[in-house]
């Protein structure tokens, strides 16, 4: 079936060209009309802190979520309080009270809403309605651009403004293209290497970045349906282009390969299709099944970062069995024109390959190798089970530092305190109207007081009837703090409860602080379930696709090393702070819980790219009658530059995204590069070649051991003359035939 899709696309490839051209045109005038914005807002369907904010807002006429805070700072040697400032401050007010759907103006619920110094004034700014249901236009929030309006005119070199708060942290965060543009062109270098010519190198990105242009616009239709978190869409372009380069480069190398052996190019495309093609759709497939399985954590959010990395990912599958075999029967027997100078030369002898003398030094120490593969990823790991491994919120403090945010939660927190831009929301339910909790209220703002991390405590706000009330507790702390998150469960285990004790009040603690440590519940608490769905999927797939328990087992293994390596370097370098000063991150953070099991489901799924290609050529090696070291040899050792190839790509693309603004992008960048490196030189290209040597042909249990019979008296390097036939850069297309004879 793939054949004939391939030869469809090059029988009628500029139908298929112009089809893609419509449907990106399409989708961006759909997205125009029914397409949303990025949105940083959290649901936690069930969790206290959630049910107490869902509260709030239906009791009350401003919304808990849309607020903001703006910051007057003065330079030294004058005070907000002097005649000429305090004007300008209440000129800023006046603007600010005129922008839509603002309920009021008022001084920030601090103790006092200037600072000690007397440099800095905060207000606080009410909207009448929810975020989601305030205006919106091409770019982000209609409100927060009224705000950025009225405060413009006030921001001078002796006064200074900054925005903060709900509606200003909620936008999306701002991207550098040029620092993504540097991983683009150092992947097209290594395309150049391994393509070889100048007619072929380039299609792999341009397929890559077709697909993510597809993407785009079923985003913004996505982000109309659901708040989708920013870091979705960062996660879904660099993913996208990571594994769409590499797609590209299977399918170009494979066509390339078939064309310079005389075949016609629409045959060569649909013999393509049938080998490399597979491989991209099974590849794709395991990554979108590993997403897919975020869906038991509940989340909002984390289903809507699934969704956004799953759009990213069929596009540029559907690009590399669509448009690139369109694309490459344009170009015809061109594409083995021109060969760049910098192209890959393969000795002709292949014992001299370096892939083949690699594979044959680790089956020969494939005792030490397995050993010294393990210590590595066990010893990458430790920082999880021995360092400060936890999980953490997404706040303004992530921000990028050029940011009006990171600015305000700055200066805030040096003014205020550094639990100031966070504060708590105390919310106290009584019973009835009729019942006085005057008293009951005061003791238990007392006890909140008196709490250790406690800076500050508002006084009560009741609702119209009197049977709601709210109050504002701010923590010495800051966010990312992990006394913060003990904080809230002190509060919420110990000092309401003593307070509370025989009163009408049922009491819970919300605000970002609460919402995420529920958030950091719900993820622990299904983490086993999540990752046994994972590992049992991954086992079906590998299972189905090489009839084999142990190889399935094994790959799973190898799987869970690496992602545990993974998470101990980010843990290393971004909560121990092991020169986190390189990566330009103003202050150590724990892995934030949006992209923990983010991270955890793509790199399962990228993981198997590698295995499932290495594993395949090991496999034919077998059927063609190679003994199972033979075969590991052979097969892995043709494969290896491939695979460092397509790791580069991605390792470049992904380290990309360290360069661009915002913690949160940085780590996450950091994260799948540094898992690439380890899946591909550890994992694959030294633990595999181990572990199936010494499996030897009980690996392929309990499929056919074809090849057996030959035993190891063939020599490992009896074959090394016959080419491949199934590697989709060098290998050949016809079936080679046996040069050796069973021993």
């Amino acid at each position: 079936m793939l054949d004939a899709i391939g030869r469809f696309c090059a029988r009628f490839r500029w139908a298929v060209m112009a089809a893609w051209a419509v449907a990106i045109v399409g989708l961006l005038a759909l997205s125009g009309a029914i397409g949303g914005q990025a949105t940083n807002s959290l649901t936690i369907p069930g969790a206290s802190s959630q049910n107490a904010l869902a509260l709030v807002d239906e009791q009350f006429t401003v919304a808990t979520d849309a607020t903001a805070t703006v910051l007057f700072h003065t330079t030294e040697g004058t005070k907000v309080t002097d005649a000429d400032v305090a004007s300008e401050i209440t000129k800023a007010t006046a603007d600010l009270e005129k922008i839509d759907h603002v309920a009021a103006v008022v001084p920030m619920a601090t103790p006092s809403s200037t600072s000690a110094d007397g440099r800095t004034e905060a207000l606080t700014v009410l909207f009448d309605e929810k975020q989601a249901d305030l205006p919106e236009n091409g770019t982000g929030s209609v409100a927060y651009e009224d705000l950025q309006e009225a405060v413009a005119p006030y921001d001078s070199s002796s006064l200074r403004v900054e925005l903060g708060g709900g509606i200003p942290d909620s936008q999306p965060v701002p991207s550098d293209d040029s620092f993504t543009l540097i991983g683009v062109l150092l992947a097209l270098l290594v395309l150049l290497v391994v393509l070889g010519t100048w007619t072929s190198f380039a299609w792999p990105v341009v397929s890559a970045i077709a697909g993510v242009v597809l993407g785009f616009p079923l985003l913004a239709v996505l982000q109309g349906q659901m708040s989708v978190p920013s870091i979705g869409a960062i996660a879904g372009v660099m993913v996208g282009l990571g594994v769409g380069i590499d797609y590209g480069l299977f399918m170009v190398g494979r066509f390339k390969d078939h064309v310079a052996e005389g075949v016609a190019p629409h045959e060569a495309i649909g013999r393509s299709m049938a080998t490399a093609g597979r491989a991209v759709l099974t590849a794709g497939a395991t990554v979108i099944v590993a997403l897919a399985s975020l869906f038991v954590f509940d989340l909002d959010a984390v289903t809507a970062m699934a969704y956004a990395v799953v759009i990213f990912v069929v596009c540029v599958m559907l690009a590399a069995t669509t448009l690139l075999p369109a694309v490459l029967a344009a170009v015809g027997p061109r594409i083995t024109h021109a060969r760049t100078p910098v192209a890959l030369r393969v000795p002709e002898d292949e014992t001299r390959r370096l892939g083949i003398r690699w594979s044959r030094f680790v089956t020969r120490h494939a005792g030490l190798s397995v050993a010294a593969g393990i210590l590595v990823l066990v010893a990458a790991a430790l920082p999880v089970f021995m360092g400060d491994f936890r999980l953490g919120p997404l706040d303004t403090s992530l921000s990028p530092e050029d940011s009006t945010q990171y600015e305000a939660w700055e200066l805030q927190s040096e003014a205020f305190g550094p639990g100031s831009p966070n504060p708590f929301l105390i919310v106290a339910q009584t019973p009835s109207s009729d019942t006085d909790v005057t008293s009951q209220l005061a003791t238990l703002k007392k006890d909140l007081a008196a709490t250790d991390g406690v800076s500050y405590v508002s006084d009560a706000q009741q609702n119209s009837d009197k049977t709601l009330a709210v109050m504002e507790v701010i923590p010495t702390t800051t966010a990312q703090s992990e006394e913060t998150a003990d904080l809230v469960k002190r509060l919420r285990d110990d000092t309401i409860p003593k307070a509370t004790a025989g009163t009408d009040l049922t009491v819970d603690v919300s605000g970002v602080n609460a919402v995420f440590v529920d958030l950091d519940q719900r993820i622990l608490d299904r983490l086993p379930l999540f990752i046994g769905l994972v590992v049992l999927i991954a086992l079906l797939i590998l299972g189905f696709v090489f009839k084999s328990v142990l190889i399935a087992v094994k790959a799973a293994l190898l799987n869970l090393l690496v992602i545990g390596a993974t998470y101990g370097l980010t843990v290393l370098v971004f909560t121990e702070g092991v020169g986190l000063s390189l990566l330009d991150v103003p202050a150590e953070v724990p892995i934030l819980s949006l992209l923990a099991p983010v991270i955890f489901a793509v790199l399962f799924g990228l993981s198997n790219d590698y295995e499932v290609y290495l594993v395949t050529r090991t496999r034919e090696e077998l059927d063609d009658g190679a003994s199972p070291r033979e075969a590991v040899e052979l097969g892995i050792g043709r494969g290896a530059h491939i695979v460092i190839a397509a790791a580069l790509i991605m390792t470049f693309v992904f380290a990309s995204y360290i360069l661009q603004p915002g913690t949160t992008t940085v780590q996450f960048g950091f994260a799948m590069s540094i898992a690439i490196i380890l899946d591909a030189l550890v994992a694959r290209m030294l633990l595999l070649p181990a572990i199936l040597h010494l499996g030897g042909g009980r690996m392929w249990w309990p499929g056919r051991r074809r090849g057996s019979a030959r035993g190891d008296g063939g020599g490992p390097g009896a074959r090394l003359s016959t080419p491949p036939d199934d590697d989709p850069v060098t290998g050949a297309t016809a079936r080679r035939e046996e040069v050796v004879a069973a021993g």
